[in-house]
Order: C-alpha cells, then structure tokens, then sequence
C-alpha cells in the first residue's frame, strides 16, 4: 500500500470515517465471537467429538499458533492490497471454517476448521487498525485502536452464555453453521462499504 495514503485523513475523519470504522469493529466483534465460540459449549464439543480435555485444549492451541503465524503474511497483505480484501477474505475463512466445524465427522476435521477460523481471524483486527491508520489522523490513532480492542473483545460476552443457551436449545449444526452465515454477510459488508483510504 503507498505510503502517503496512511495518515492520508483529514483532521476530522468525518461520517464516512466513522462508519467505515463501525463496520470494521463490528466484523471484529463477530471474529471474536468465532474465536470463542468453542471455549463457551466446551462441554458440549467433548460429548459431540468423544474428546477428552487434552483434546479440547488443542483446539486452541492449533487456532492461535495459527493466528500468531499469520501475523506477518497479513501484514504484508495489508500492504499490498488494502484492508477491504483482506478483512472480506478473513470472514470468509472463518464461515468456511464455522461451516466445517458445523458438519464434522471427527477430530480430525474439526482441528482443520480451527486452522481456517485461526487464519481468518488473523486477518481482522491488523485490518482495522489499518483502516484507522488511514481514515483518523495520527494524533487519534492510539485512542482508536483501544477503543477498538475494547468493542471487539465485548464479542466474548455474546459467545458464552447466548450461545450454549441456543445450542441447547437448537443444534450443534444451527449454532455453527449460523456464525458461518453471519460470516458471510460481515464479508459482503466488508467489500461492499469499506473503502482502504479516503478519496
């Protein structure tokens, strides 16, 4: 991405700004939601897959050494192309991933869709921060990227107990497929209203 379009915003980001951001931090909300989405019915992923808790925790470990690994191929992502693809490509992992997870037949497929749902999210947040890089002047950038993590982690809060309640009260298949579904939509809103730097 050229240099002079970060910090390209004025010294007001205007509505455009703001809402190109609410999309944003909403998309990361709903990439937190996915990253928890397994911790809050732990329970119930050990009596769907027969797993024992050695087993469960691997799921996390193999999602986040995911999201660790991609840190920097997503950066130079970032740079090359923009945070618009790369964020719309991040929720469509995570829907694919969701999806997989949903459908599983066994462990082993369901460790795969945490990779999915690993690298997808890794894609989120430095995708944000980008766009505020561009969209906010400097001088607002720290303030914004808190602020940023503080509404995106409020997702755990609608990953624990809405979502065992409506497993128990649907499916293991209603409840992740979804989140795919909803994957999908933040994808379309992504590339439809996100906009890498102001005209």
């Amino acid at each position: 991405m050229p240099l002079d379009h970060l910090r390209a915003a004025s010294a007001t980001p205007g509505w455009r700004g703001w809402f190109i951001w609410g999309v944003g931090v909403t998309a990361y909300m709903l990439a937190v939601v996915n990253r928890s989405s397994l911790s809050a019915v732990g329970i119930d992923t050990a009596e769907s897959f027969g797993a024992d808790a050695a087993t469960l925790s691997m799921f996390a470990v193999v999602q986040l050494a995911v999201y660790g690994g991609m840190q920097i191929p997503v950066g130079l992502l970032l740079d090359r192309y923009g945070a618009r693809p790369i964020m719309a490509i991040g929720m469509l992992l995570m829907a694919v991933g969701q999806l997989t997870l949903a459908l599983s037949p066994s462990v082993g497929v369901a460790i795969f869709a945490r990779v999915l749902l690993g690298a997808g999210d890794a894609a989120v947040f430095p995708g944000v921060l980008r766009l505020i890089a561009t969209w906010f002047p400097a001088q607002r950038g720290p303030l914004m990227s808190q602020l940023t993590g503080l509404v995106g982690q409020s997702g755990q809060l609608l990953a624990l107990a809405p979502l065992a309640a409506l497993l128990h009260a649907t499916s293991w298949e209603i409840v992740f497929g979804g989140i795919a579904a909803l994957c999908v939509l933040f994808a379309v809103l992504v590339y439809a209203c996100i906009r890498n730097h102001p005209p």
